[in-house]
Order: C-alpha cells, then sequence, then structure tokens
C-alpha cells in the first residue's frame, strides 16, 4: 500500500514538471542554452575558452604573474657603502586579459590590464580594441594597442628569452598608442600599416599634450624559411619544432606635432630591422634601432643593436646570451656609448609551454649608464636589474619566476 502511494506521488509530481516546461518554452530555451556549455571549456596557450554551439561567441581569459628576486651590484667608491648592493623581491608583472568574438568569428577584441609595481600596484590597460578579419588575409585593427614598429615590444613580456624586455628595446620602444591598424597576412608576408596619436600615449585623452598630431607607422616582414607565423609569438624555439624558420622584417614610425591644440612642437622618426632563426630547440635574433628626435632648439640621433640566442640542453633547460649596444648622441650625452651582456638559463616545469617558467640571469653593463638610466625611457624603471651609475662594472642579477594561466 506505501509502494503503491508513493509511486502516484513521484508520477505526480513529475508530470507537473513536465506540464510545467512544456507551458514555459523560454525557460526550456534557457535551460537548453545553460546545458549547452556544460563540457564545452577548453585551456589553451591564452587561457580557458568556453563558447556557444555556433563557435561565433567566444571568451578567453588568462593573465600572468612575474615574481622577481634582484640583485644590484655597483662600485661602493661611486655610489657609497649603503648603495653598493641592493636587493629585493619584486612583482615585475600581474597581468589579466580577456579576449574573443562576439556575433561573428569574424569580429573580435582584446582587453589586457597590467598591475605592476611602477604605477604603484594599479591597473594600467594595455590593450582594449577591437577587430574585424575580413578573411582573405586583410584585417582590421582599433583602439588601444602596440604600435607594429619594434618586434620585441610587440611580442608580449610573457613570450621573451630572458627575464625582461632588452635594454635597448625599452629606450627605442614605441609602446601603447590609441588609433587604427590596417593588416595583411599571406602565406610568406605580411604588413601593418598604423595611424595613431603617437608613440607611447596610451590611456591619454585627445586634448593631451603627451600626443602628436599625427603618427604613422609601418611594418613589413617576409617569411624566408617555413610558413608557420605563429612560430614567431615568441622568442623560445622548442626541440620538437620541424625544421628551420626564418623570419625578417623592418618597420619606420614618424610623428609630428604643435600645429593642433595641445600638442608640444616634437617630431620623432623612429625605423628598425629584425631577423630572427629558430630551429628545433634554438633560437637566434638580432635587431637595430634606430630614432631621430626634434624638439624646439634641439635635436637628437640614436643608434642601438641587440643580438641574443637561446639553445636547450633538454626538453626543460634553455640557456640564452644577449648582447646590447648603445650609440648615442654625443651632443646630449657625455658618455655616448654603452654596451652590456647577459647570459642565464630558463627551466620550463611544464616542457614545450611558457606557462610555469624559472628564469635566472645575470647581466653586465661594460660601461657608464648614469646618464643612460636618466633618460625618460629608462628613468625608474630598473630595467633588468640596472639602476645606473657613473662608472663601468655594474652587476644585476635577477631570478624570476613566471606563471601564465
Amino acid at each position: 500500500m506505501v509502494q503503491s502511494r508513493t509511486l502516484v506521488v513521484v508520477a505526480g509530481t513529475l508530470g507537473f514538471v513536465a506540464s510545467a516546461f512544456a507551458g514555459n518554452t523560454d525557460l526550456v530555451a534557457d535551460a537548453g542554452a545553460r546545458l549547452s556549455y556544460q563540457g564545452g571549456g577548453t585551456y589553451g596557450a591564452q587561457g580557458f575558452n568556453i563558447a556557444d554551439a555556433s563557435g561565433n561567441n567566444r571568451l578567453t581569459i588568462g593573465g600572468a604573474v612575474q615574481t622577481r628576486f634582484n640583485i644590484n651590484v655597483r662600485d661602493d667608491s661611486v655610489v657609497g657603502d649603503t648603495n653598493d648592493l641592493t636587493t629585493g623581491f619584486e612583482n615585475s608583472l600581474t597581468r589579466l586579459r580577456a579576449s574573443g568574438t562576439v556575433g561573428t568569428s569574424q569580429l573580435g577584441y582584446k582587453v589586457q590590464a597590467t598591475f605592476s609595481d611602477l604605477s604603484g600596484g594599479f591597473a594600467q590597460i594595455d590593450d582594449a580594441y577591437g577587430t574585424w578579419d575580413f578573411q582573405n588575409g586583410w584585417n582590421l585593427k582599433f583602439g588601444q594597442f602596440n604600435l607594429p614598429v619594434i618586434r620585441e615590444i610587440m611580442v608580449g613580456a610573457e613570450d621573451h628569452l630572458g627575464s625582461d624586455f632588452s635594454v635597448s628595446s625599452v629606450f627605442f620602444g614605441q609602446g601603447y598608442s590609441q588609433g587604427i591598424q590596417a593588416g595583411y597576412t599571406g602565406e610568406q608576408f605580411r604588413a601593418m600599416v598604423a595611424f595613431s596619436d603617437g608613440a607611447g600615449t596610451a590611456n591619454t585623452t585627445f586634448e593631451s599634450d603627451l600626443e602628436s598630431d599625427y603618427a604613422f607607422s609601418l611594418r613589413l616582414e617576409g617569411l624566408l624559411m617555413g610558413s608557420n607565423w605563429n612560430q614567431f609569438n615568441t622568442y623560445t624555439s622548442w626541440q620538437s619544432e620541424s625544421g628551420d624558420s626564418v623570419l625578417l622584417g623592418g618597420a619606420v614610425h614618424w610623428q609630428d606635432g604643435g600645429e593642433t591644440g595641445g600638442t608640444l612642437d616634437n617630431e620623432v622618426l623612429l625605423y628598425t630591422i629584425d631577423a630572427s632563426w629558430e630551429g628545433p630547440g634554438y633560437n637566434l635574433t638580432g635587431a637595430f634601432y634606430g630614432n631621430t628626435i626634434e624638439t624646439p632648439g634641439a635635436s637628437q640621433d640614436n643608434l642601438g643593436a641587440m643580438i641574443q640566442g637561446g639553445f636547450f640542453f633538454n626538453d626543460q633547460f634553455e640557456g640564452f646570451a644577449r648582447y646590447e649596444g648603445f650609440f648615442l648622441d654625443n651632443t646630449v650625452f657625455t658618455n655616448d656609448e654603452a654596451n652590456f651582456a647577459f647570459v642565464g638559463v630558463n627551466y620550463y616545469v611544464l616542457p614545450e609551454t611558457n606557462a610555469a617558467k624559472f628564469t635566472a640571469q645575470l647581466g653586465y653593463a661594460l660601461d657608464d649608464t648614469d646618464e643612460l638610466f636618466s633618460t625618460p625611457q629608462l628613468s625608474g624603471s630598473n630595467n633588468n636589474g640596472f639602476l645606473g651609475q657613473a662608472t663601468d662594472g655594474e652587476w644585476a642579477i635577477q631570478l624570476q619566476f613566471q606563471l601564465v594561466f
């Protein structure tokens, strides 16, 4: 008797629920849409991915953390006994990003913010742009992004060979700007051209005196060997890579100001040429930089060069070395030459991915670096652990752990 009553209650409950859902198509549709996401997530190099059933609406969420211990050694006869040794931890980079597509696979977006010690731990917007893919090799980008000039600046901080951007790429680098960019990618050739507010004008309003009247950037690249553009998204080449690839690139950037409201009468010309060779377990990169900066009553011309390479001893240990040279305008700088040498090792906790990586890097300044690290480009950045001193022989050691998620 009890079992019969139980069956009647259960049957009645199920009938009520079924009739409720049958009478509410919106509820059924919503439940179906929610169920369609279950098990639909994937994880890749850019983060965690979710998408709807059509694949046209996608969201990728990721980020990175870099924690360093720095040891800086300078000449006590120049900086004093107290300042000759400087040590300490820093979170050099804490980053969150989101990217994906909306409504169609052709309409994309990316938003990235970085929390750094230099900003007092506050977030600063890096990338904030939309894209349109014409699906014939052409694409359009609009918003705030890295201008297409120096390749090392365009490659993410998480994907470099050493612990930081090279000193020369930061000094000559274009940084983020707001504008519009058109691009074309073919099998062996690609080009990018941008119209923007000018180098280093991230997060500025249109009347800011940091902006130029107009700025144009053009970058051209060609694959002399190989056919995989994605291989050059990082400076590391895994042992599993098949064959050799060679990338040759060059760029020019020009901006001018002083003819519209709020801008300064400054003119900047920046140019570069670079080449990268990547093969199974090894890589080699070289770059040449130059700029001309004209301000009212003053002008300067500076040149720089960088060469670096890496080699895997096994699938988790990679050694690397880098040389950088500056040849600065002697009418502006008393010490117009500065040279740096770096050696280091990377340990990839997870083979063939930058997701978890330990880096130990030793840097040495062969010349006086006091003036160089007092320039607007490098002042306060402690780039690669250097603080600057008025003689040669400064040492910088960085021990860094990186986590990308």
